[in-house]
């Protein structure tokens, strides 16, 4: 039976071991920021400029861009921090805890940050409706917000993708809708297999992205 070396009596890795493990490290924080940037994005959020005063804080507990990755977005109208650690952190408790720490110590200090672990993110189908809709999606033009919307008032508050498609009538319908979205007007059930039968609501009037519509549990609350 395989078993893992004990991490003790393991030799140490050489120098050019030590680079390329970094360097993966890092890509795969990249990719998890990637990941979590099309998914606020299609539903709706604001991107803003990296908090410096965050990233200092995980930098100075050895937590850089290498073992977490950190994007902002404005949720609820308040600039907000996501914290994702990579796998490797999170299936390490001491460097979880750490995150976590760094994350309740800056919300203390005014700055609201969440800590959620990377199996939210990379969920499935979600991300993959996601990543479809993020590559696809075109800006709606004059009257299609006002298409789609009396579309799905007549179908009783809810309707299909398919629908909505119709309710424009071009060869862009779903692009555009997309569009949509991503311009927080309407949501689409990414749970699924994404195609002509997908669930299409309308957002409430006055709505605005907040990270709570990913459904994710959290660590750290505001």
């Amino acid at each position: 039976m395989y078993s893992h070396p004990d991490r003790c009596t393991a030799p140490p890795l050489n120098r050019s071991a030590l680079h390329w493990r970094a360097r993966r490290n890092r890509t795969n924080a990249e990719r998890l920021g990637a990941e979590l940037t099309v998914l606020a994005m299609v539903h709706g959020a604001t991107g803003l400029a990296p908090d410096k005063t965050i990233q200092s804080r995980f930098d100075r507990v050895n937590l850089g861009a290498d073992a977490v990755a950190l994007v902002r977005f404005r949720s609820d109208g308040v600039p907000s921090t996501i914290a994702v650690p990579t796998f490797r952190t999170w299936c390490r408790n001491d460097r979880r805890t750490l995150a976590i720490s760094i994350a309740e110590g800056a919300f203390a200090a005014g700055r609201y940050v969440q800590v959620v672990s990377p199996y939210d993110v990379v969920l499935q189908p979600r991300l993959a409706n996601a990543t479809v809709i993020f590559g696809a999606m075109r800006p709606p033009i004059a009257g299609d917000a006002r298409a789609v919307r009396d579309r799905i008032f007549a179908d009783g508050g809810i309707t299909s993708l398919r629908a909505c498609e119709d309710a424009l009538d071009c060869p862009s319908s779903r692009e555009r809708i997309f569009g949509l979205m991503a311009g927080g007007v309407i949501a689409i059930d990414l749970a699924g297999d994404l195609g002509s039968d997908s669930t299409v609501r309308l957002n409430p009037d006055g709505w605005s992205f907040d990270w709570d519509v990913l459904g994710w549990q959290a660590v750290t609350y505001r």
